[in-house]
């Protein structure tokens, strides 16, 4: 068996960060939830189940998608050969959504100003370039040839 390239362990350690942005991020929005289902105001009592229900569905997918990203990366360094086929059509797919959101996330921030914005703001751009990081990564010709070559 060939000697693994450092760039493979650049993909491993960069599908972890990801993995951990979503998690942290479902983190944020599980409390966010919780708040909306502890809120008592009379004003607002119509939106409320709504709002829990959003929140409480993008809690579930942020889990769900930082658990996917650590199977990812147990997976790449395990030598799998679907990894890289799946790599490429999800970091693709993902850096179509962030952009999306970094557009709208900065007509948000410059709106409003709130720290909340801007903190979004920042995490979708680490996520980007993280996911940038991916695609680079993984297209190099070292990882794209040992992921293959391996059986």
């Amino acid at each position: 068996m060939a000697e693994k390239p450092k760039m493979l362990y650049l993909l491993i350690a960069l599908w972890v960060i990801f993995s951990l942005i979503f998690i942290s991020m479902g983190y944020y929005s599980l409390d966010l939830a919780l708040d909306a289902l502890t809120q008592s105001r009379s004003d607002e009592t119509f939106f409320l189940p709504m709002l829990f229900f959003a929140t409480f569905f993008l809690t579930i997918v942020m889990f769900v998608f930082g658990s996917i990203f650590l199977i990812f990366a147990y997976e790449t360094f395990k030598i799998k050969k679907w990894v890289w086929n799946a790599g490429i059509i999800i970091s693709t797919i993902f850096i179509v959504i962030f952009s999306f959101m970094l557009a709208a996330l900065m007509i948000t921030a410059l709106i409003f100003m709130d720290s909340f914005s801007i903190l979004t703001l920042i995490t979708v751009m680490i996520a980007f370039l993280v996911d940038l990081g991916i695609v680079f990564s993984i297209t190099r010709p070292s990882v794209k040839e040992y992921l293959h070559d391996q059986v």
